[in-house]
């Protein structure tokens, strides 16, 4: 865009997205299938062989092409987020984490400290943009947004008290030029995507600061499965 700098906006937007405080979220993860040459079989039974290639490359699509995916909030400032996969959800703050089935009480889990997929990875690595780029507009959630290809430098690792780091990085082929799509409305930042070869995060963000202070986070959440 004329007269806009994609890298100021992408800055400018991560700023004000992360003083709005907290946001409501679908966080989503999943490991992809490299794509590999199909070599049709020869001779009498290459009809029975071709056909059982072509069903089990479908089975094996359905299997690790599926994206797993959950809804949330984070809690930016607190460094703290609450997700609910469907009958089982999570609860991370004070660098410990708690899951179980939705709706339990933190009180009747034991916490872990195990390295987990985390949107608040997505939202750390933005600060190492070294470059972007305009990339049309798209409609997220209702809302006219810009879509931005930037580069990250994560050579040194996460920022600072940062999320430990992901396995979208595996597969990558060099970790000071590491592309990344994100999506901007003119205020906050709306979507992230993170894509290596292998492996795939994305999320999307609206009520960007404006979700309710009275949220419980002594329990697990119920948003995709309903009060308990």
């Amino acid at each position: 865009m004329a007269g806009v700098d994609a890298l100021d906006e992408l800055r400018a937007a991560d700023a004000r997205t992360r003083a709005a405080g907290n946001a409501r979220a679908v966080f989503a993860f999943g490991w992809k299938l490299p794509a590999r040459e199909q070599v049709p079989r020869r001779g009498p039974l290459a009809f029975i062989g071709n056909a059982a290639d072509r069903v089990a490359l479908r089975f094996l699509k359905a299997t690790f092409l599926h994206r797993h995916v959950c809804e949330g909030v984070l809690d930016l400032p607190g460094r703290r987020y609450m997700l609910d996969h469907g009958e089982y959800a999570e609860v991370h703050m004070h660098g410990r984490r708690w899951a179980g089935r939705s709706g339990s009480e933190l009180s009747t889990l034991r916490p872990d400290r195990g390295a987990f997929p985390s949107p608040l990875w997505l939202v750390d690595i933005l600060s190492r943009a070294t470059h972007a780029t305009f990339a049309g507009g798209e409609v997220v959630r209702g809302t006219p947004c810009r879509r931005v290809r930037a580069t990250l430098d994560l050579r040194d690792g996460p920022p600072a008290g940062a999320a430990a780091s992901s396995p979208s990085l595996a597969g990558i082929e060099s970790l000071h030029a590491v592309p990344v799509d994100v999506w901007l409305d003119g205020a906050h930042v709306r979507r992230i995507r993170l894509a290596s070869p292998h492996y795939e995060e994305a999320m999307e963000l609206w009520s960007v600061g404006a979700v309710p202070d009275d949220l419980d986070w002594t329990r697990l959440p119920t948003f995709r499965t309903g009060d308990r």
